[in-house]
């Protein structure tokens, strides 16, 4: 009896596949992770459901993609409103015999004086008063043989503070101090203001009979360099 190699070889090669087979087992794979999806929101509609003539109306879908939440803006605090103090309006004197005008505050007394024992015999002067302060303006035509201011002053120190701008010069501010209080204020100290045809000479002084009491406020003093300040000439 003849026996068949290649027959005896192809069976024993199978039995060995299904020994192998039989023992391994199975293997599980395990499905990758799916990436993740953007929110899906479902909105059931609200029309009922068709009868048995119409199909029903199905739910729409609407996909949304993920939205980060805003942050809510800081509240910004607004800075209070500066308050800012309005201007009184002023009145305006006019001297017509010599061309010249001012301004003053209405609270403020105006008043021509001639031959005052303030300044001299033979002065001319416009007088603006705030209670006992007075601020005499001494005027003259370039030439004129008139006094434009007093002569002497109380004691006390003289300190020049800044300037006040009366037409296109600056004119120099100085004040009599004494004992911390100032006593008077002087314009153009030394040197009269000349403004075309006309000089003037101003000064301020408090007429208390107590000197020791005499201070002049800063804010008559502002007021005085307001009345320096307008200064001009009329037009012809």
């Amino acid at each position: 009896m003849k026996t068949n190699v290649g027959s005896t070889v192809t069976v024993v090669t199978l039995l060995l596949a299904a020994l192998l087979l039989s023992g391994c087992g199975t293997f599980e794979i395990e499905p990758e992770p799916l990436a993740p999806t953007a929110e899906i929101l479902v909105i059931e509609d609200s029309k009922p459901e068709a009868g048995a003539e119409g199909a029903a109306i199905p739910a729409t879908v609407v996909e949304v993609a993920a939205v980060q939440p805003t942050p809510t803006a800081e509240a910004v605090e607004e800075s209070p409103t500066e308050e800012v103090e309005e201007t009184p309006p002023l009145l305006t004197y006019e001297n017509r015999e010599y061309g010249f005008a001012l301004d003053y505050p209405r609270d403020w007394s105006v008043s021509e004086v001639d031959d005052t024992d303030f300044v001299g015999p033979g002065s001319r002067s416009v007088q603006f008063s705030q209670g006992t302060i007075t601020l005499v303006i001494g005027y003259r035509r370039v030439g004129e043989e008139v006094r434009l201011q007093g002569s002497g002053a109380p004691a006390g120190d003289l300190e020049t503070r800044g300037s006040v701008q009366v037409g296109e010069q600056q004119v120099s501010r100085t004040v009599l101090v004494y004992e911390g209080q100032d006593k008077a204020l002087f314009y153009g100290l030394g040197s009269p203001i000349t403004i075309g045809a006309l000089q003037f000479v101003p000064r301020m002084d408090d007429f208390r009979q107590n000197y020791d009491e005499v201070d002049l406020p800063a804010a008559i003093e502002g007021e005085a360099d307001r009345i320096v300040g307008s200064l001009r000439l009329l037009r012809s």
